[in-house]
C-alpha cells in the first residue's frame, strides 16, 4: 500500500510555482549575463569601428536564434524536464546524461558561477576604491549569500532574481541612453590597429559563446527538482540507469 501510494504521488503533475513573470526574468537573467558588462569593449576593439561592431553583434544574435530554434524543436520533440540531459540520454545514453549532468555540477555551471563572481568583486573594487586584494572577499560574499537565498526556497529565490534582473536591464537601458547622448565615437576608435579577419573572429566568438551557454544553462536543473521546489539529492549517488527511464 505504501509503494502504491508513492507511485501515485509521484506521477501528479508538478505545481507551478514561476509565473510568466519570474519564468522571463529567469531567461533573461541568464542570458544576459555578467560577460555583457565585459565583453563589449573586446569586441569593439577586436572590431575597430562601431558599424562592424554592432554587425559582429547581430550576426552573433542570428547564430543564437538558429541555436534557439533548435531547442524549440527538441522541447517541442521530447518534452522532458532537463533540457540537454534528456536529449544526451536518448541519443547516447544514460551514462552520457548522467555524465552531463556532474559535468553541470562541478565544470559548467560552477565556471559560469566563478566568472560572475568575479566581475561582480571587480566593480565592487573599483567603485569604492578599495584594494584589489579584497577582490576575493567580494566574490566569495557574493557566491555565499546567493546561495544561501536559494536555499531558502522558491519563493525567495525567484524575489531575488526578479529584483536583480530588473536593475540589470535598468543599468543596461541607462549605459544605453548615456551612450547616444553623450558618447563620441570618434574619439573611442582613435589609434585603433588595423582589423583583420583573425580579430574579427574572435570578437564574433566573444559575442556568441555566453549567449548560446546561456540558452542552455536553464534547461537543465527543472529535471532535478520536486513539486516541493526542492532538490532531490538522492540523485548525487543514483546510478544512470535510475534516469533514463523518466527520459522515454
Amino acid at each position: 500500500m505504501t509503494k502504491l501510494a508513492g507511485i501515485q504521488a509521484a506521477a501528479q503533475p508538478m505545481r507551478a510555482r514561476l509565473s510568466l513573470w519570474d519564468t522571463v526574468s529567469v531567461i533573461v537573467g541568464i542570458i544576459i549575463g555578467a560577460a555583457i558588462y565585459e565583453a563589449p569593449p573586446l569586441v569593439f576593439r577586436d572590431a575597430g569601428s562601431p558599424w562592424l561592431g554592432l554587425a559582429v553583434w547581430a550576426i552573433a544574435g542570428l547564430l543564437c536564434l538558429v541555436g534557439a530554434l533548435c531547442y524549440a524543436e527538441l522541447a517541442s520533440t521530447y518534452p522532458r524536464l532537463g533540457g540537454d540531459y534528456v536529449y544526451l540520454t536518448r541519443a547516447y545514453g544514460s551514462e552520457v546524461g548522467f555524465l552531463y549532468g556532474w559535468a553541470q555540477l562541478a565544470v559548467i555551471q560552477t565556471g559560469s558561477i566563478g566568472m560572475m563572481a568575479y566581475v561582480f568583486a571587480d566593480y565592487a573594487v573599483k567603485l569604492w576604491s578599495l584594494p584589489r586584494e579584497l577582490g576575493v572577499l567580494f566574490a566569495l560574499g557574493a557566491v555565499v549569500v546567493l546561495t544561501c537565498l536559494n536555499l531558502m526556497g522558491v519563493l525567495v529565490s525567484k524575489g531575488t532574481q526578479n529584483v536583480l534582473t530588473a536593475c540589470k536591464v535598468l543599468g543596461l537601458g541607462g549605459i544605453v541612453i548615456a551612450g547616444l547622448c553623450w558618447g563620441n565615437v570618434s574619439s573611442a576608435f582613435q589609434g585603433q590597429a588595423a582589423v583583420t579577419d583573425s580579430s574579427l573572429v574572435g570578437a564574433l566568438v566573444l559575442v556568441s559563446l555566453p549567449m548560446a551557454v546561456g540558452t542552455t544553462q536553464r534547461l537543465l536543473l527543472p529535471r532535478f527538482t520536486t513539486s516541493a521546489g526542492t532538490f532531490p539529492w538522492r540523485w548525487f549517488w543514483a546510478r544512470p540507469e535510475s534516469c533514463s527511464s523518466t527520459c522515454s
